[in-house]
């Protein structure tokens, strides 16, 4: 039930301009530091991940994934 509502809190969050930042920035950390701790052997499973995040991110917000004036996010995540 607490999940749900997380979820639920979470979707709410990319509605807005700055949740949909919030949740890019935090995407590009993680993927950052998913190929730090792997070191680049677990390339294709950070990557899956990334661009899974990425589509959810630009499914649940009026923009699709842009914050206004921003051009089109990169596929890969930031190495």
């Amino acid at each position: 039930m607490k999940f749900m509502r997380l979820f639920s809190a979470a979707q709410q969050a990319l509605q807005s301009e700055k949740g949909q930042q919030a949740a890019r920035s935090a995407l590009d950390k993680a993927a950052g530091a998913g190929w730090q701790f792997g070191q680049g052997r677990h390339a294709s499973s950070v990557d899956k991940l990334y661009r899974a995040a990425s589509d959810f991110i630009h499914k649940h917000n009026p923009h699709g994934g842009l914050a206004s004036g921003e051009g089109p996010r990169p596929v890969d995540p930031p190495r």
